[in-house]
């Protein structure tokens, strides 16, 4: 029987510290855009009605401020998010629905301006694998925030071992995490701000106030399960004016396999190779080596041809019953995260060397939703997972 998990995440028990109640806004320009004059009283239609123009479909509601001492209230347009991301090993989304996989393991542009944005900061999202227990498939190592407007550079190193902490480094010196990076503009606060988001500290959130929401979660017990969970503002800034491996969004997924040089390249669940390695970021050797990528496709392979079918059955099984579940495919709907590929879970989990890592894992990966669901403000049980041949139970 998998371990039994009870996760009793309250908004209140989520919140916890000041630090995360001022985390700033999710998808929610309104650091970026405060508009006076909008806002009278108890009477937000105006508010509403600029908002609805400038953003029409892409807004999510539309609020106006409370009222300060000497300061007028301010209309401010809240947006609907995207999100995109990479987990596992790593196993990644666009925000336009298309999945795949990349296991190179050198930095690569993850989402990156095409051209300046007018108004928001210039930002890049990057990223760098490691081999995972030695072989020749990957892992998250390293994600890197560059918002060069404001001349910072923001890394998070993803711990290493089963007590391994996060190493948060900025501008290239080693900084604590709580972090709050800030400056202030014609009277308005930019920042980015770095905390933990669990009392185990395996999650690091951080937000920025221009709405950007990165999400880092480690399960360190069996080691492949890291997590990157990146949520913008549906900005027409960002629509069709950024890319890199997570995609262009645009509506379109039919474009977000075009790669860095304009070519189209096929997407598969593993390799990805000529789309992956486009997005390289250069400096220092520019391709994962021949020899790797053989050794990568070899053991891939051998995987599928040389698996106990009898542990092919099981791990199918466990798999199914954790991501098949109602509950766990509303609790990623709220997210605004896709559910993993059940054929993904099943890979991952042969690969691991035995059940008890295998229990471990679909336990963290189960967790690191319920985690998820808990940062945007949800209620979320976990009940205990039932005996073998059960459904694996979520409510929220």
């Amino acid at each position: 029987m998998i371990r039994a998990i009870i996760v009793l995440l309250s908004i209140g028990a989520f919140i916890g510290s000041k630090a995360l109640q001022d985390l700033g806004p999710t998808c929610d320009v309104g650091e970026q855009e405060k508009v006076s004059g909008l806002c009278t009283g108890n009477d937000a239609s105006k508010c509403n009605d600029y908002c609805k123009k400038k953003y029409g479909t892409e807004l999510l509601g539309a609020v106006c401020s409370d009222e300060r001492k000497n300061k007028k209230r301010e209309c401010i347009c809240k947006l609907k998010c995207c999100n995109i991301g990479c987990w596992g090993d790593p196993h990644c989304w666009t925000c336009d629905g298309v999945r795949f996989g990349y296991q190179g393991l050198k930095k690569i542009y993850l989402m990156k301006p095409i051209k300046k944005y007018p108004t928001l900061p210039e930002f890049e999202i990057n990223q760098i694998n490691k081999p995972w227990k030695g072989s020749p498939m990957a892992m998250l190592d390293i994600s890197e925030l560059v918002v060069r407007d404001w001349s910072q550079i923001v890394q998070v190193k993803m711990p290493e071992g089963e007590n391994g902490q996060y190493v948060l480094t900025v501008n290239e010196k080693k900084e604590n995490i709580p972090y709050r990076y800030s400056q202030f503009d014609d009277n308005r606060e930019r920042f980015i701000n770095i905390v933990y988001a669990d009392d185990k500290k395996t999650q690091v959130v951080l937000i920025t106030s221009f709405g950007l929401r990165i999400t880092y979660t480690t399960k360190p017990r069996v080691g492949l399960e890291s997590d990157v969970s990146i949520d913008f503002p549906r900005h027409p800034e960002l629509k069709d004016n950024s890319n890199g491996l997570l995609g262009r969004w645009n509506g379109n997924p039919d474009d977000d396999a075009i790669d860095a040089n304009g070519q189209k390249q096929p997407l598969d669940d593993k390799f990805s190779w000529p789309f992956g390695d486009s997005w390289i970021i250069p400096g220092g050797r520019t391709k994962t080596a021949e020899c790797v990528r053989e050794e990568a496709k070899q053991v891939a392979d051998k995987v599928v041809t040389e698996t106990d079918p009898k542990l092919k059955e099981n791990v199918e099984k466990q798999c199914k019953q954790a991501l098949d579940s109602p509950e766990l495919k509303a609790c990623a709907k709220i997210a605004g995260r896709v559910v993993p590929l059940i054929k993904n879970c099943v890979t991952d989990l042969i690969f691991l060397d035995n059940d008890a890592e295998r229990k471990a894992y679909i336990e963290d990966l189960i967790d690191t939703f319920a985690t998820t669901c808990k940062s945007r403000g949800q209620k979320f049980v976990q009940k205990d997972t039932p005996q073998k041949g059960d459904a694996v139970g979520l409510a929220f």
